[in-house]
């Protein structure tokens, strides 16, 4: 089937994994209420699993199989001795399409890449002279790959691959918390293993949180609501940096918003993913799904 990208503010049916969750509990009325009536208005409660996943899903995702967007602004630091050492900025950008799987698990095919520009002038960076080693390296940009993640309503549930398979892991949902109108949920990836002998044992630390609106999750003709993300990560040097016994940690910290279509990403990441992978931004259905 064709799949189309639309705006977020489209009306169209929502699938019957949204509908049935707010129809079976009697939210339908509630949210066709006026914004005042209170007394009638529905309410998620982010103990219950099933309520933390549809946060979750609809902030992060989608509840269809429409194609959405997401894009990351952010600096690159090197955190030594709790001192912050900017590298380089961030531009980071994805496109994601859900696909609603059995036990009312989902899956995310998810295409990322990523692109560091100088700090002063801004142009791309194809090389960096680490601060530290005073070496010029080559920075290793990841390729335009798609990769695909299962989740529930506790969390993950596929499983690392490659060098990750051998990390404990502990990736989660939540928690969740409703202020108002306002709704922010955590989705943290946590990984860590010994790595080779006499080498810093692997650290991965990415901390993640939507945040939306409870009146756009709970609409079911809103199958993808727009939505912010806040993102930090705490990891150890990729070796690529070359960064040989340099005390200290590789940090980030992003901030950025979920998106409808291409045309609505940042100038700098699209013009470079036109530049980089034309392929790609010609055909994200078909490159989410190879």
């Amino acid at each position: 089937m064709a799949l189309r990208s639309t705006s977020a503010t489209d009306r169209s049916s929502a699938p019957d994994l949204n509908r049935r969750w707010l129809l079976g509990g009697g939210l339908a009325a509630a949210i066709a209420s006026p914004v005042g009536a209170a007394a009638t208005a529905p309410r998620l409660d982010p103990s219950r699993s099933a309520d933390l996943s549809l946060i979750f899903r609809k902030l992060a995702y989608a509840t269809d199989e429409r194609i959405g967007f997401w894009w990351l602004k952010g600096r690159r630091f090197a955190l030594v001795d709790t001192g912050l050492i900017p590298f380089w900025d961030m531009h980071i950008g994805a496109a994601f399409q859900t696909r609603t799987l059995s036990n009312g698990q989902f899956e995310v095919s998810f295409l990322q890449t990523s692109f560091y520009t100088d700090l002063t002038s801004g142009r791309l960076l194809r090389t960096f002279e680490n601060p530290f080693t005073h070496q010029i390296v080559d920075i290793a940009y990841p390729p335009a790959v798609a990769s695909r993640l299962t989740f529930d309503a506790g969390g993950r549930t596929d499983a690392p691959t490659g060098f990750l398979a051998n990390l404990a892991r502990d990736a989660r949902i939540g928690p969740a918390w409703i202020q108002g109108d306002d709704v922010w949920v955590e989705g943290n990836i946590l990984l860590n293993g010994q790595a080779a002998p006499g080498r810093r044992p692997i650290r991965v630390n990415d901390l993640t949180t939507y945040f939306g609106s409870l009146r756009d999750i709970l609409n079911p003709d809103m199958p993808m609501p727009l939505s912010g993300q806040m993102f930090s990560d705490i990891n150890i040097w990729p070796p690529w940096l070359e960064m040989g016994d340099q005390k200290g940690d590789y940090f980030s910290r992003c901030y950025g918003r979920k998106v409808a279509s291409f045309d609505a990403m940042p100038p700098f990441w699209r013009q470079s993913m036109l530049a980089a992978f034309p392929g790609v931004t010609a055909n994200f259905a078909k490159a989410l799904q190879e």
